[in-house]
């Protein structure tokens, strides 16, 4: 993939779900050590994405790294039993909002088990957990020590990667076990999606196709993030 032709990716099974996650690579950046493991139970065996981890060697600097692709039940097809603890509670978080909890509890333990059995503690969480900012399951895993690789939203530093309704918050994100919280040089999101029209996106059959451009722009309905570690000042 790419004009080197030096792209490399895997996917996961998806268990279950139509949607699946996967990574993607630079070989002449990194190098995969062991193969790709899915977190399949649990809350995993039905309802969330399996998160799907790899552990790469990082070829500048020697380090290790896990990286970890997930994507959490979204707030939609609301449960129909009244008595649901994933019932719509009226808080802004929408529902499913228990499942999400119950699975970034599975996810911190099965990541501190060290899955790919890369023996190191840096790691990274990427994706889509359909939670925003504030919402219980990410101020559930601050609380267990991971750290967000964007600031979190206050008065000097505003971002989003995805809107709904007109309302804009950040639903995907980037969290790093504390050792790697030093080696972050850059971390933002990129809006080239979520702000556009959706008169321009990738949706071709929904669009007449003299209207999309394959341009960065509207390629998808989330914004991506950048982030952007200089793994030499992680810890050994």
């Amino acid at each position: 993939m790419g004009e080197d032709g030096d792209y490399q990716a895997v996917a996961g099974t998806g268990g279950n779900q139509p949607i699946r996650v996967a990574l993607a690579w630079r070989s002449r950046r990194v190098q995969p050590e062991g193969p790709a493991v899915e977190l399949l139970e649990g809350p995993f065996r039905s309802g969330h994405r399996p998160p799907l981890a790899r552990t790469f060697v990082d070829l500048a600097s020697g380090r290790r790294l896990t990286v970890v692709a997930n994507h959490l039940k979204s707030k939609g097809d609301c449960p129909e039993e009244a008595d649901s603890p994933d019932r719509d509670r009226g808080d802004g978080q929408g529902c499913w909002n228990a499942s999400r909890v119950e699975a970034v509890r599975a996810l911190d333990l099965w990541l501190k088990s060290d899955p790919t059995g890369a023996g190191t503690a840096h790691r990274i969480l990427l994706g889509d957990f359909n939670s925003y900012t504030r919402e219980d399951p990410l101020r559930l895993l601050r609380s267990l020590g991971w750290r967000d690789a964007v600031p979190v939203r206050d008065a000097s530093h505003r971002h989003h990667s995805f809107v709904y309704r007109g309302l804009a918050g950040a639903l995907d994100h980037a969290l790093l076990s504390p050792g790697l919280v030093a080696t972050v040089l850059a971390a933002q999101s990129w809006a080239i999606n979520s702000d556009e029209s959706e008169w321009f996106d990738y949706n071709l059959e929904r669009r007449p196709p003299t209207v999309y451009r394959p341009l960065p722009f509207a390629a998808s309905d989330h914004d991506p993030l950048i982030v952007v570690l200089d793994l030499r000042r992680a810890a050994q």
